[in-house]
């Protein structure tokens, strides 16, 4: 039986908010009873967002991992078809009987978790993983793990590269610098 990390999103660019949530799991992996942590960019946004190719922004999650994660591989990068997190657990748990998957969420969406599709299907079929976000309070009932992750905005990420800034505050060098080489985030109204 393995016990599994979905850190899914859209990674529209990865950022070192998304860095700091997968070196957090690999530390406490053991206190979270974790054997492995899953990075599932989505394929198809929930809510019709345009993004980069799945492939392009795959190979950015394979360039930090390959910086930051040499010593210990848990990590990996994933491909789902599956848009909603309540259908990939259901079809993950059809094909690995007996595995446990453990979604990883930001605080901030059980503010919103009225939009999430079958939110209280999440819930029966997984135990999630929270972690705190900058400036969100957790309603009551919900356990949430304190990470010191960086904030930023891939929306704000965005529009700062499309304007020629690298971000490498934001971002992780060998990202800022994938980007920059192979020119991503040009159109500043779009996630291309």
């Amino acid at each position: 039986m393995a016990r599994i990390a979905l850190f899914g999103g859209s990674f529209n660019p990865p950022h070192k908010g998304h860095l700091d949530v997968m070196l957090w799991l690999q530390r406490e992996r053991a206190a979270l009873g974790l054997d492995e942590v899953w990075i599932l960019p989505t394929v198809n946004h929930a809510f019709g967002k345009e993004l980069l190719p799945f492939e392009v922004r795959q190979d950015l999650i394979l360039g930090i991992l390959g910086t930051e994660f040499m010593a210990r591989p848990i990590h990996r990068v994933v491909r789902r078809e599956e848009t909603y997190t309540a259908d990939l657990l259901e079809n993950l748990q059809r094909e690995r009987p007996g595995d446990v998957f453990r979604p990883v969420l930001g605080a901030d969406i059980l503010h919103e978790r009225h939009k999430w599709h079958r939110w209280e299907d999440i819930l029966r079929l997984s135990d999630p993983i929270f972690v705190s976000r900058v400036g969100y309070t957790p309603p009551d009932g919900f356990q949430v793990h304190q990470v010191n992750a960086a904030d930023p905005s891939s929306t704000d990420i965005r529009t700062r590269l499309a304007k020629g800034d690298p971000c490498f505050d934001v971002l992780p060098p060998v990202v800022a610098v994938r980007i920059r080489r192979a020119r991503l985030y040009q159109n500043p109204h779009s996630g291309t």
